[in-house]
């Protein structure tokens, strides 16, 4: 949406209001530095919401404002001629709802001056569409059952196969732990064989120098481990 245009559009509608900064700020929520800047085009993307509040707050509707903001030719209208053209949305706006109110009254007097004829056919015409819709009531029910019905068979299956899904995903999880634990209590068994070796050898190399400690100092009068 054209910035200018849009600035230039709020501008006539605030003027034909007759409604101050301040009271439009009070009526919408928006800052008096918002409504100014949305009025002198200082916002990049005006949001649409805050619009739509200022535009009723001014006594028109969106649809009214859209209309002029589409218009290629408003950039060129004067500023008196786009108030005229807000004033005939007004105009049409209160002809179009005195229309409204004519036909509404129109069909009042019309209900009320029903001839007994005209009442029985509409009598009869009333329990043909509760008939008709009594019908109508009864086929949705079937076919919302029908639906229900598909819906949890295929709600069965998916369990099933999720279950089972399941059920191999325990097996296979079951199965890799298992497999740890051998490969844990196989390292084990490794670790306590090479350790019961190095107990052998240290054990051995305890008596291998113990027995030369003995032998030299039995034999320390000779020195004949001492050469």
């Amino acid at each position: 949406m054209n910035n200018q245009r849009l600035a230039k559009i709020l501008k006539c509608m605030q003027k034909m209001s007759g409604k101050s900064i301040g009271e439009l700020s009070d009526e919408t929520g928006l800052t008096v530095d918002t409504l100014n800047n949305l009025l002198y085009a200082r916002v990049q993307k005006p949001g649409f919401f805050g619009i739509c509040d200022l535009t009723e707050a001014m006594g028109f509707r969106v649809e009214e404002l859209l209309a002029l903001a589409k218009d290629d030719e408003t950039d060129a209208v004067a500023a008196n001629e786009l108030c005229e053209k807000l004033t005939g949305f007004l105009q049409g706006r209160e002809t179009g709802e005195k229309t409204e109110k004519t036909v509404e009254n129109t069909k009042q007097k019309s209900a009320k001056t029903v001839s007994p004829a005209t009442q029985e056919a509409l009598d009869r015409q009333k329990s043909d569409l509760d008939s008709e819709y009594d019908r109508q009531l009864d086929r949705f029910r079937n076919v919302h059952q029908n639906y229900a019905s598909q819906l949890r068979e295929q709600y069965k299956d998916s369990l099933q196969e999720i279950r089972k899904s399941h059920a191999e995903a325990l097996a296979l999880e079951k199965e890799d732990r298992e497999r740890q634990v051998q490969d844990l209590k196989a390292e084990i068994s490794r670790q306590r064989k090479k350790n019961s070796r190095l107990v052998i050898l240290l054990i051995a190399e305890t008596a291998l120098i113990t027995a030369m400690a003995v032998a030299d100092l039995l034999m320390g009068y000779a020195g004949w481990f001492r050469r």
